[in-house]
């Protein structure tokens, strides 16, 4: 049972159903040396990889405001959106969460305002899943805009331009941008994890990813009347 770096485990999110499962399989695994990825999928599209690039080169410019929409669990749905919100802007300071929709569960759909490291604010709002599914998120720059929509499956770019309309203004105007596409992430993850168990390299979602992801959900969660808490980890 000792260290076997040919072995890779591929875990859907979230690790674990709880904060503290999360740590315990990402802690196991890494104790017995083998590798774990956690699937949250849109690590592994075509088009949320050259969307981090191009963010990351400075597409937009130095990022200001970050907003979202959401349904159907802070845990269950709402730790993809805090992945991918990590995965874009970086980690997260403090949360504060709301449960608007008055939910009793275990995992309540919350309202989250998360402060960035950064020094930015992000805010995350809940919808009843039962009418439809929703999946969002809108980035604002100091040079432009991107909003994720439709699950990521369109990904819209906004530049500043002169107003058509009112001699002087400025305002964001959309653009076409071709970030690629959004299908076959399942073969995506699999010949991910092939590549790092044969190169030595992390997986594009590890373990510490998944666990982090579950700290800002199990902050939320118990922030959800009202306090601001600390994302530890």
């Amino acid at each position: 049972d000792g260290p076997n770096p040919s072995r890779g485990i591929l875990c859907e999110k979230p690790l674990g159903l709880t904060l503290a499962e999360s740590e315990e399989m990402a802690a196991l695994a890494e104790k017995k040396g083998v590798v774990l990825a956690t699937v949250y999928m849109r690590r592994y599209a075509n088009n949320f990889r050259a969307l981090k690039t191009f963010l990351d080169d400075g597409g937009i410019g130095k990022l200001q405001a970050i907003s979202g929409v959401y349904m159907k669990g802070t845990l269950h749905t709402g730790t993809h959106w805090f992945d991918m919100l990590r995965y874009f802007a970086g980690e997260v300071n403090v949360v504060s969460g709301l449960n608007i929709l008055g939910e009793s569960r275990d995992d309540p759909t919350l309202d989250v305002a998360l402060h960035m490291k950064s020094g930015i604010l992000a805010t995350l709002r809940a919808v009843d899943y039962t009418a439809y599914t929703v999946f969002e998120m809108d980035i604002f720059g100091t040079g432009g805009r991107v909003r994720i929509i439709d699950s990521g499956f369109e990904i819209d770019v906004f530049w500043p331009a002169p107003s058509p309309r009112y001699e002087g203004y400025v305002e964001l105007q959309k653009d076409q941008i071709d970030f690629g596409d959004r299908r076959n992430l399942m073969l995506h993850a699999v010949q991910d994890m092939v590549d790092a168990l044969e190169t030595g390299r992390p997986p594009l979602c590890t373990a510490a990813d998944g666990v982090a992801a579950a700290r800002i959900a199990d902050a939320a969660i118990r922030s959800r009347h009202g306090q601001v808490v600390p994302v530890e980890g």
